[in-house]
């Protein structure tokens, strides 16, 4: 957010706007990973309850959350390098300092990448959740009379989420 502020009143820093952008894109990006990760131990958690308790490590989760913040790192990084003739892109002012999101030759491969990113993302997390709902459907102790199986699997599928 401060350096929002400070880019905003000085717009033309392009250090100040190359710094912005990174963050943006590395944040943006850990948020994404995040979510998968959080989706995907949620529906480990649920599918084989006791097998998840009894790898319950402290190294698994360190490994876990140093990966998350590595992931993006690289993806963010990308568009310092000056490789916009490769189409790599780079971070330019516009309401906030990122990547111009008008494809043309100088960026089509970051944005490519970018949109591959943020739907596996997408997909990982729904394909997670409608795994939690079906399973928590089938365990539902009630019969499937009208819509009270489906209602309490909801319910409980929405406190999990």
């Amino acid at each position: 957010m401060p350096i929002t502020i400070v880019t905003l009143y000085w717009g033309g820093d392009i250090t100040l706007c190359q710094m912005q952008g990174f963050l943006v894109t590395f944040f943006n990006g850990i948020s994404l990973v995040m979510a998968a990760a959080v989706s995907i131990d949620r529906c480990c958690a649920i599918c084989s309850p006791f097998h998840y308790l009894s790898d319950l490590k402290p190294s698994r989760y360190a490994v876990a959350i140093a990966s998350i913040w590595l992931v993006p790192l690289p993806f963010a990084a990308l568009p310092l390098l000056s490789l916009e003739k490769y189409g790599f892109g780079s971070y330019v002012h516009q309401s906030i300092c990122w990547i111009s999101l008008s494809v043309d030759s100088s960026n089509y491969i970051a944005i490519g990448i970018f949109a591959a990113c943020t739907w596996a993302a997408i997909i990982v997390v729904s394909c997670c959740y409608t795994i939690i709902f079906f399973i928590a459907f089938r365990k539902s102790n009630t019969r499937i009379i009208g819509y009270s199986g489906i209602r309490k699997s909801i319910r409980t599928t929405s406190l999990i989420v």
